[in-house]
């Protein structure tokens, strides 16, 4: 497969536009006759199947110059006999493809001595060319064939990389035979096998492909706890992703529950990965967790882990007291109302700080009104999971001036003790995070004291930002939620789709990637989002996720 790349300026950024086009080969047999030269030709794609009505430019070559070109066009078999005059000088034939649209270019030479006969190879593997690198061995067959016989023809086998993986010589019948040790095939993915013999003084050399596919299972393991949980609480998720050769870092691992997806996570260096989730609203009872992998090239499969079951509880119900909780309550008031007032101030309830946002939580007990504070302390989580975010920048403002600055601790804390005595501005960042910002009175009576800090990361804001439009796609939100984002994009129909599935690849790639999100990205996909969905919900038709 050929990838070409172009970028189309469109606005501040630059939308690559990808065009994929298969690979393409031309075995060639060239053998000087007493007319001319008789040329085998046969183009193939990178699949092995032939190429029908294709035309090729074939041209020989002499020791002082090259001769015309001709234009021949494969058959419906995609292959090409015929004898062309030729000097007698002739060395050397070359046959050129062009490609198209859909085939990439590609060129073979072929030398011609008239006192060699023309040698032909062919590779075969019994097992299939899909190689499982599970498997010790590999058996492979190339069997020849020439004029002048095929015995004794020194044969060898290279990888895509010319790397040599096995070498012999051909039988009586034309045939050499062997196995490869998948531990010397390369990593899985897509490759390509070349078997080539050496000519001598009465055969010619002789070379073949064939494309293969290395394969290797992949194994994902889940762990949840706890097992059982009540609504609304909150499940830890671990495990690991891996196949024979070790772990599998920087994949991103999905996990649904009773089929809906709940979140996403990438694995570490080695593999592993831990994640926590809220349960979602309105789920109860016993239901099914699962992790997927959903591979992103050729010899990698898609992974599912073991089911484990979840068993979700309803809030603890104390029917027994319905009857004596309005009794209770009753009297507790008529005593609250009787009792002597307290003269002293003591500890109250604190109200809710006037305009503090909601990722800010002002957790301090207010101390008394003769009580003052200018300390600011707190601690620093993800929104979602409540992770601590260790080394977030945490500063406070007078206006355009810093009069505190440090980073989060390992746990995720800070403190600034002797802040001045003024309306402050609390700032708090971290890669990858929305900023979030404050405002503080300074002195306090104990409020800020115990601040928890929520920032809420741009992989969840870009993943949610999509969430509307995969629910135009699929005709509402619950249906959403039963697919990823790729899933969905490739439900779309009309002239939207094209530009779906991009939004959806680019979503996936911040929301899951390796590198650390920046603001202006997620932010530019949060309103290509947002300008998708508007798109969408002009369309008259949903397609049917369940087809």
């Amino acid at each position: 497969m050929v990838i070409a790349a172009s970028a189309t300026a469109k606005g501040a950024w630059a939308e690559p536009t990808l065009r994929v086009r298969a690979e393409t080969r031309l075995e060639m047999g060239a053998t000087a006759t007493a007319s001319g030269v008789e040329v085998q030709l046969t183009l193939r794609d990178d699949l092995g199947a032939s190429i029908a009505h294709a035309s090729v430019e074939l041209s020989l070559r002499g020791p002082e110059d090259t001769g015309p070109t001709r234009v021949v066009r494969t058959g419906d078999d995609g292959r090409f006999v015929a004898t062309l005059r030729a000097p007698a000088n002739v060395t050397e034939i070359i046959a050129h493809y062009p490609g198209d649209a859909t085939y990439a270019a590609t060129e073979a030479q072929r030398s011609i001595d008239p006192a060699q006969s023309d040698t032909r190879l062919d590779l075969s593997l019994p097992g299939g060319t899909d190689l499982d690198l599970d498997r010790a061995v590999h058996p492979f067959r190339v069997h020849a064939s020439s004029a002048a016989g095929a015995a004794g023809l020194h044969v060898e086998i290279f990888d895509e990389l010319d790397r040599s993986l096995a070498r012999g010589v051909t039988d009586g019948e034309g045939d050499f035979q062997g196995a490869l040790a998948a531990s010397t095939l390369g990593p899985p993915g897509a490759g390509r096998l070349r078997a080539r013999s050496a000519g001598d003084a009465r055969r010619a050399d002789a070379q073949v492909e064939l494309p293969v596919i290395r394969t290797r299972r992949i194994s994902l393991t889940l762990t949840l706890q706890p097992r059982k949980v009540e609504e609304d609480g909150e499940i830890r998720l671990t495990g690991r992703l891996f196949d024979s050769a070790g772990g599998l870092g920087r994949r991103a691992v999905g996990i649904f529950g009773a089929g809906a997806h709940w979140g996403s996570r990438l694995t570490d260096e080695v593999g592993n990965y831990d994640l926590r989730l809220p349960v979602p609203a309105d789920t109860h009872g016993r239901l099914v967790v699962e992790a997927r992998y959903e591979s992103e090239g050729p010899g990698r499969p898609d992974a599912v882990s073991a089911p484990t079951r979840l068993t979700v509880e309803a809030h603890t119900s104390w029917a027994w007291l319905s009857l004596a909780l309005p009794l209770a309550a009753l009297l507790l008031l008529v005593v609250w109302g009787t009792r002597p007032r307290r003269a002293r101030n003591g500890r109250r309830r604190v109200a809710p700080v006037e305009g503090t946002p909601a990722s800010v939580v002002v957790a301090g007990k207010a101390q008394g009104r003769r009580r003052q504070f200018n300390i600011l302390a707190g601690r620093v989580e993800d929104s979602r999971d409540g992770r601590p975010l260790a080394n977030a920048s945490v500063r406070v403002r007078r206006g355009d001036e810093v009069v505190a600055e440090s980073r989060t601790s390992d746990s995720g804390g800070f403190q600034h003790a002797d802040l001045p005595r003024a309306t402050l501005t609390l700032e708090v960042d971290a890669p990858g995070y929305e900023l979030s910002t404050a405002a503080i009175v300074v002195p306090h009576r104990g409020e800020w004291s115990q601040t928890k800090v929520r920032l809420r990361s741009l992989r969840w804001r870009v993943a949610e930002a999509f969430e509307p439009v995969a629910a135009e796609i699929l005709g509402s939100a619950e249906r959403a939620a039963t697919h990823t984002h790729r899933e969905a994009a490739a439900l779309s129909v009309g002239s939207l789709a094209p530009e779906v599935n991009d939004l959806a690849q680019a979503v996936e790639r911040v929301a899951y990637g390796a590198d650390v999100p920046e603001r202006v990205h997620a932010q530019e996909l949060a309103e290509r989002s947002g300008s998708v969905a508007r798109s969408l919900r002009q369309v008259p038709s949903k397609p049917d996720a369940d087809s």
